[in-house]
């Protein structure tokens, strides 16, 4: 199980880096109900990321030609083509917003934010976690990764649970930072939102430029072996 959960942990990782999601929850912070919103919010991004893994993980399992200590090669075929989606997100997101250090204009629900309730938040953090490209290509190769090391069903259910573990410690910083701080605590969540804004189109690029070539990497050596 520690190979699974070793293999997927770098999308788990590039998942938890979304600037949006993380602008988001910055945002539901500043509302009236700060505390019931972010929590709502971790809810439903948990349970998005639970929902697509439970689909990736059953489709992907039943494809599976039986128990086997390699990895089929349709597995190395599916890493190439998520790694060249994830560059051609990537490289898009730097055309579309080619200009760094300036803030990117955010949803217009944002202007809105301090109308926001419960189920508004909950939804919002279902939909970024499994719905926004990156996170969907990121949370299918995690689960190929997890799926093609030849676990029980009980075991591969623990490796995603790791993986759903480490996608939600960016959206829980602000969070943490909110509660731990105290006084200081909106502050410092707003600055955050502020630079995550500023830098959202360059933290994309580079997160989905490095895990897709790292993707195509893992399945031209799985091919060739």
């Amino acid at each position: 199980m520690g190979s699974a959960i070793g293999g997927s942990l770098v999308m788990a990782v590039g998942i938890s880096i979304t600037p949006l999601a993380m602008a988001a929850i910055v945002v539901l912070l500043s509302t009236p109900r700060a505390r019931t919103n972010g929590v709502t919010y971790l809810v439903g991004w948990v349970l998005g990321l639970l929902i697509l893994g439970a689909i990736a993980l059953a489709i992907i399992g039943s494809a599976r030609p039986g128990t086997t200590s390699t990895p089929a090669s349709w597995v190395s075929w599916l890493r190439i083509v998520l790694g060249v989606l994830l560059l051609i997100v990537g490289t898009s997101e730097l055309v579309s917003d080619p200009s760094s250090g300036h803030a990117r204009a955010l949803p217009a629900w944002v202007g809105k934010a301090d109308n926001i309730k419960p189920p508004m938040a909950f939804g919002l953090g279902f939909v970024l976690a499994g719905i926004r490209p990156k996170n969907l290509l990121l949370a299918v190769a995690g689960a190929a990764a997890i799926a093609s090391a030849g676990l029980s069903g009980q075991q591969e259910s623990v490796a995603y649970l790791v993986f759903i573990a480490v996608a939600t410690v960016g959206v829980a910083i602000p969070v943490i930072v909110y509660v731990v701080m105290g006084d200081r605590g909106p502050e410092m969540t707003r600055a955050l939102g502020e630079w995550l804004t500023r830098n959202t189109a360059a933290i994309m690029s580079v997160v989905c430029i490095v895990i897709g070539v790292d993707l195509i990497g893992r399945g031209i050596a799985g091919l060739t072996s």
